[in-house]
């Protein structure tokens, strides 16, 4: 560590972010970080004259990375210190001694100059201060030229791994998928492939019965079709037959229309043999 230009106190203590100055920031920074926390932390504030035996140093680690695929990378380093400083990119001074107060200092380094380089990179910032708080503001503008493809991340706003473009349900992250378009979610659909028909459809028969909405996405004809056709034709037949006329004793249904419901169960292929086929004649 480089000497003070005089004799002056060292300080190693934690960088605080705070607002104890009364200097405004560089454009694209909104705090100054401090090497104390306030001025009643004596051991850290420097009480002049400039050059005096009282003099705060501070020194300040900026780290980050360049990647391997960048071209053409260069770096602005604006900042505001307190009270004066020198920096250094990776053990190289850049600019010259900067001077506080509310004056702006942007230093522009390349990879082609050597001190920028490919990886981890290091700016130190050694900081004097004679009267006061001792602290620094910065932005870095970091910019190159990438040959890795751009992968764009579409937004996932209840991140539930969908994309908001392909989310039927984007600030749900229980839901994601409406099969049927009830706008009720597939996971919480007991029928996500629901028929709300306007009237009931026994297979491919229409009843002419209109098809009353049960519950939330559950429709007359979804538990119709709950039967399947596994079912024996008399047994599926029987079945259609029962449920019409629970919806009967229910009110919801009329005799007649059970019976509608009905026909068209007895005149469905659901649970028939298939038709054999005949030998052909010699």
């Amino acid at each position: 560590m480089a000497d003070c230009l005089h004799t002056c106190k060292a300080v190693v203590a934690p960088a605080t972010i705070g607002d104890g100055h009364d200097w405004s920031t560089v454009p694209g920074a909104s705090q100054w970080i401090s090497a104390c926390t306030t001025l009643d932390d004596v051991d850290c504030i420097g009480v002049g004259p400039a050059g005096g035996k009282d003099d705060i140093v501070m020194w300040y680690r900026i780290q980050f990375d360049v990647p391997a695929n960048w071209s053409d990378v260069t770096i602005d380093f604006t900042t505001k210190v307190d009270n004066a400083a020198s920096v250094f990119l990776n053990g190289n001074q850049v600019g010259t001694r900067i001077i506080g107060g509310n004056h702006v200092s942007t230093f522009h380094e390349s990879l082609s100059n050597g001190s920028l380089q490919a990886g981890t990179n290091n700016i130190i910032v050694r900081m004097e201060d004679w009267g006061g708080l001792s602290g620094i503001n910065y932005r870095i503008d970091l910019n190159g030229l990438s040959t890795a493809p751009i992968v764009v991340i579409e937004p996932d706003s209840d991140g539930d791994g969908v994309p908001n473009s392909s989310d039927a349900f984007p600030n749900d992250p229980n839901e994601w998928a409406d099969s049927d378009g009830d706008e009720i979610g597939d996971n919480a659909d007991p029928f996500d492939n629901s028929s709300d028909s306007a009237t009931v459809f026994v297979g491919d028969c229409d009843s002419g019965v209109g098809n009353q909405e049960m519950a939330p996405g559950a429709y007359f004809s979804d538990f119709i079709a709950e039967f399947g056709d596994s079912a024996l034709h008399g047994n599926y037949v029987g079945a259609v037959s029962a449920l019409a006329n629970e919806w009967k004793k229910d009110g919801l249904i009329s005799g007649r229309d059970k019976g509608k419901i009905t026909s068209c169960a007895a005149q469905s292929d659901t649970g028939k043999p298939e038709p054999s086929k005949g030998k052909g004649k010699k």
